[in-house]
């Protein structure tokens, strides 16, 4: 019969991404920057809300996703050195959450690593 009822356990090591600290945009100040590997998102809880995993120097932080920063980051290729800059928050100007308040963000990429500007 061999090894049939073997099981294996799947781990993550540095390779997989494995998640040292969150990032939440309600917790950054505008200014602030996030760079690193992008090594790409996952959806989680209840909403599916996205988390974006950016190896940096202090191990990969999980960044929590917000509209802008998700489109954004759909964008980039995995693998590539971005800088995630917080802008702060604006008013929606249209659609069914206009004037509620979104976190803004600027993702800089190399020109290599994105399907489009090096600005995103």
């Amino acid at each position: 019969m061999g090894n049939a009822n073997q099981q294996k356990e799947i781990t993550l090591g540095a390779e997989g991404g494995q998640i040292a600290s969150f990032l939440s945009p309600n917790d950054m100040k505008a200014g602030q920057e996030l760079s690193g590997t992008y090594l790409g998102s996952f959806q989680c809880g209840p909403y599916k809300t996205f988390t974006h995993k950016i190896e940096t120097a202090d191990g990969v932080i999980g960044v929590n996703g917000s509209g802008m920063l998700n489109k954004k980051l759909a964008l980039v290729t995995q693998g590539a050195d971005v800088t995630i800059v917080y802008t702060g928050k604006q008013p929606i100007a249209k659609g069914p959450f206009a004037g509620t308040n979104a976190h803004q963000f600027k993702v800089l990429v190399n020109s290599d690593n994105a399907d489009g500007d090096d600005d995103l």
